[in-house]
């Protein structure tokens, strides 16, 4: 008697593997999904934690440290500070699209920023009211937008 596996015991195993193959690639798309939309926010909240670190500073120095295009530190006035300063520094500091997106601009933006142009975008905008931050995360979802008004005032010209 030869020991082995008959032709239907490897087809029930190879059926079996394709049904689990076949639930863990969607299970695991579900995850990847959830994770960019994590990451997206995660990157919404590190972005308005350090405009609030800053803007602290700022009511208590004259100047603050941002990095520029070349990612090197340097000091700008506080009541010259705009959204461009922070786009670059961001950029500049390595911030990327979780959805896979290539350019610089694709993690952070300056100006009016539309939600829903461009996903796991983060959008800063500086008017004479203050900064808007707004972050567009999940497809069919409004943005999460965080609105700040520096403590000092002589930042508004």
């Amino acid at each position: 008697m030869k020991k082995g596996f008959t032709l239907v015991e490897l087809l029930v195993v190879v059926a079996i593997l394709g049904i689990l193959a076949a639930v863990g690639i969607v299970s695991f798309g579900g995850f990847l999904s959830s994770a960019k939309e994590k990451a997206t926010v995660a990157n919404h909240k590190n972005i308005v934690n350090f405009m609030n670190l800053k803007f602290t500073q700022c009511s208590i120095q004259e100047k603050i440290s941002l990095l520029d295009h070349e990612g090197e530190a340097q000091d700008i006035l506080c009541n010259e500070l705009d959204d461009n300063e922070f786009v670059t520094h961001f950029i500049s500091a390595g911030f990327k699209n979780p959805y896979g997106k290539t350019g610089p601009d694709d993690a952070v933006y300056n100006g009016r920023y539309y939600c829903g142009d461009m996903l796991g975008g983060v959008g800063i905008n500086y008017n004479k009211d203050g900064y808007t931050i707004s972050t567009y995360y999940k497809e069919g979802v409004d943005c999460i937008r965080d609105r700040m008004v520096p403590p000092y005032a002589y930042n508004f010209r």
